[in-house]
Parts: C-alpha cells; sequence; structure tokens
C-alpha cells in the first residue's frame, strides 16, 4: 500500500468548539484483504519453521506427481532442494492450493515451473479482487466524507463569526463570494 492507510486525516482545531472531520483515510480491514495482501507478498522462506513447513507440504504431492523416487539418492537430493528454492517465497497454501489445481486439470508429471504458473494466476487473481475490495472501500469513504461535510456544512453567518474570532476583519456577502473587508 503505497500510502499509509491507517493515519488520520481531519482539520485543525483552531475552530474552538467544532467538531473536528471524522477519520477518512483509515481503512477497514476485513480478514478477506488480509488474506488476498498475504497471498500476494513474496517473502522468503527464512526459517528453518517454514521451510520445514514448505516440505511438508510439497512431499506427498511431489512423491505422488513426479518420478523423483526413481532417481539415484544423490540426485533426489539434488532434486527436492530444487523443488524447495522454486516455491521459496510463495505462501504456503497457494503452493497447496497450485498442486490440487494442477492435479483437476492434467494427466502428466508435474514440474515446479507447472506450479509456479498456478501460483501466478492464483495471485493474479487476488490482485484482481483486492483491488476491487480497495475500490469499494475508496468510494465508501468517498460517500461517508461527503455525506459528513454535507451534514456539518458551516452557513455563512457562522462563517463569519468564526473569521472574527480569530481576528479577520472582513464582511461575507450571503449572495455573493466575495469577501469584503470591514473598515
Amino acid at each position: 500500500m503505497p500510502k499509509d492507510e491507517n493515519s488520520k486525516t481531519g482539520t485543525p482545531d483552531i475552530l474552538n468548539g467544532f467538531e473536528k472531520l471524522p477519520t477518512m483515510a483509515r481503512s477497514v480491514r476485513v480478514p478477506e484483504v488480509e488474506e488476498l495482501e498475504a497471498l500476494i507478498a513474496v517473502v522468503p522462506s527464512t526459517t528453518s519453521e517454514e521451510r520445514e513447513a514448505l516440505k511438508d507440504a510439497i512431499y506427498g504431492p511431489v512423491l505422488a506427481m513426479t518420478d523423483i523416487s526413481r532417481h539415484p539418492e544423490a540426485a533426489q537430493k539434488e532434486i527436492w532442494r530444487f523443488w524447495l528454492e522454486s516455491f521459496d517465497g510463495f505462501p504456503i497454501v497457494l503452493v497447496r492450493k497450485a498442486f490440487v489445481l494442477f492435479t483437476r486439470s492434467e494427466k502428466r508429471f508435474v514440474s515446479p515451473s507447472d506450479i509456479v504458473q498456478i501460483i501466478q494466476e492464483e495471485r493474479g487473481k487476488a490482485c484482481k479482487e483486492l483491488a476491487r475490495l480497495k475500490q469499494i472501500e475508496r468510494k465508501r469513504r468517498e460517500e461517508e466524507e461527503y455525506r459528513w461535510r454535507s451534514e456539518n456544512r458551516v452557513s455563512p453567518e457562522q462563517t463569519k463569526r468564526i473569521l472574527k474570532e480569530v481576528g479577520f476583519n472582513l464582511r461575507l456577502s450571503v449572495n455573493s463570494s466575495e469577501y469584503d473587508e470591514d473598515d
């Protein structure tokens, strides 16, 4: 998120007693948005627990969907390392889902590139859905802000009083948008 959506916006409290604007820039955090953001993120698996979780996630599918067990032991070790490195940084939930999606559509041995391609497609869908949800949220905030501003509009008389209180000596013409200086 380029902009910090948890920051507050509002007017300076120079209006003594007038209500501040409600927080409009804070996005409502819903679990669906957080899940989509997690699917899109690419963070390398750096802890041994994450590597073990990835190993556990791919062990069964790789054995079932490849001929890895037919290779010599030294080759198997390198093949496993290659599989693990291929998925490093991808959320495990997407790796698992990609294997399931592959088995539903293909009748051949799987390769890491097949799974990575499915992961990228799923992430693309997640990006589109996240953008759609954020646009809905942005529109809701804009409507809320417009409604709040409409309900809390300052009348010309209130504006004149406020300006006078802060030291401006202006005369406001109700029928015009011009200000005239008082003498």
